[in-house]
């Protein structure tokens, strides 16, 4: 064995993770948790996150833009329509309220 080379933490992961001294698992840049084994999503990636590979913004459902940013389903998320209006999703984080016939209240 190579004595000038620390041995890592046992589980550390061989390509994204580094130790510098014996026992340790220093994470690679795009790479967290105890053994270096879960991606980073992309900075900014606010309801999304990475799958097996750093730095992705993987949309959750309903979300969708670069940063996963922008609400798909606003009538779901805030259901902003009032009196028994119906809301129908037009645009990213836009949406129409349609009155009903002969609404009151």
């Amino acid at each position: 064995t190579n004595c000038e080379t620390a041995v890592c933490k046992t589980g550390c992961h061989p390509i994204h993770g580094k130790c510098g001294r014996p026992g340790d698992c220093e994470c690679r840049p795009g790479w967290r948790g105890e053994f270096c084994d879960q991606c980073t999503p992309y900075p900014g990636c606010k309801h999304g996150y990475c799958n097996g590979s750093s730095w992705q913004c993987i949309c959750d459902t309903n979300w969708g833009g670069i940063l996963c940013d922008q609400d798909l389903n606003y009538c779901g998320t805030h259901e902003p329509c009032q009196n028994g209006g119906t809301c129908e999703n037009t645009a990213p984080d836009q949406y129409l309220c349609t009155c009903p016939e002969n609404p009151s209240g």
